[in-house]
């Protein structure tokens, strides 16, 4: 049977392109469209998808793939992809797009989402090949144009993340004090937790009553070993905690007074939509693409700092400070994610892409 469209990514657990994922096909799913989805690997922990979604896995967990060797990888997913009758590919990872569009389907109808920072992406060899043998080029913000030239743009479009709304627990009564932070992302070096952390220290010393909760995967490095050290010999060990990768954080967004986003680069940070949509107001550092989209450029709906401890902190404290202040930041954002990244907004650009690719 010919599939309308299937959507590749890494995996379906974690990660932002993968929450993307996710919610791009159930939103198109409830439109009518037929998908499927294409992932290396299963796992336990994925986010959910309806059940008339075929899901594709060329291993069933991730410890099989991080055992297979390379070439053995390449031939299983060449094998799987020639099973599938794929018409148009959506592809959030450029690195499996590449090897299908060179190598296995080259005369597939791909769709690049460019989710990560031009100075960000793995291999760029692989994303210069995939933008250029694109269908289309998804971007997700404005600010991802000054990477492209031209003839890049004239086939590209700006489509925002989609987001599901309605799984998100508005935040309704705000407190004086300020006292509850949180963060959202996996522990990886693009999203530079320890900065937060040395960030934090320094508000904690000032306001021992703040607390600090961290959603997201924790992978081992030396970076966050580092970190770790950092926390017990700063004894922050009871006012920092590390609560692992949980589908739960939508609905705990409510209970908390601050989000924080330190990264160094993103594309457009989910976590920072969905903190907006809730009603919970942000301190984020400027990082590459995306915090001024959201944000605005003269912090109009939220705080932007420089990517030092000292800035950071000084973003947290202001809020600390004039608790009034936070929650202006906080209605002014929901107000601008309801307006122009409510689903409506969002489904009619995907539709009109789909139905670009039927043509």
């Amino acid at each position: 049977m010919e599939q309308q469209l299937v959507l590749v990514v890494y995996s379906l657990r974690g990660g932002g392109a993968e929450r993307q994922v996710a919610a791009t096909a159930n939103l198109l799913v409830r439109q009518g469209i037929r998908v499927s989805v294409l992932v290396m690997f299963r796992d336990e922990k994925e986010y959910p998808l309806d059940s008339s979604i075929a899901i594709y896995s060329i291993f069933k967990n991730r410890e099989v793939y991080l055992k297979t060797g390379k070439i053995k990888k390449f031939f299983l997913m060449r094998k799987l992809v020639r099973s599938i009758k794929i018409k148009t590919l959506w592809s959030y990872d450029e690195n499996i797009s590449f090897f299908i569009k060179a190598f296995i389907k080259r005369r597939i109808k791909l769709v690049n989402f460019v989710l990560n920072a031009r100075s960000f992406q793995t291999n760029r060899f692989r994303a210069d090949y995939v933008i250029k043998h694109s269908f289309k080029n998804v971007l997700q913000n404005e600010e991802q144009k000054k990477y492209y030239d031209q003839n890049t743009l004239e086939k590209s479009v700006v489509i925002p993340n989609p987001m599901d709304f309605d799984s998100i627990v508005p935040k309704l009564e705000y407190r004086e004090k300020i006292t509850r932070i949180y963060m959202v992302g996996r522990m990886v070096p693009v999203k530079n937790y320890p900065l937060a952390i040395k960030a934090f220290k320094l508000v904690h010393d000032k306001y021992p009553e703040v607390r600090l909760d961290i959603y997201g995967t924790y992978f081992a490095s030396a970076d966050n070993e580092a970190m770790m050290k950092f926390i017990q010999e700063a004894k922050l060990n009871d006012v920092v905690t590390f609560h692992g990768f949980s589908v739960q954080v939508r609905e705990e967004a409510k209970n908390y007074d601050l989000f924080l986003m330190t990264s160094i680069t993103e594309g457009l940070p989910n976590a920072l939509i969905e903190a907006m949509a809730t009603g919970v107001p942000a301190v984020v550092t400027n990082f590459e693409t995306g915090s001024c989209d959201l944000l605005g450029n003269n912090n109009e709906r939220g705080i932007i700092t420089l990517q030092t401890p000292e800035a950071v902190a000084e973003g947290i404290i202001k809020m600390i400070n004039d608790p009034t202040l936070a929650t202006s930041y906080a209605m002014k954002a929901k107000t601008y994610v309801n307006t122009f990244l409510s689903e409506k907004v969002i489904i009619g650009k995907l539709l009109e892409l789909a139905r670009e690719n039927n043509e």
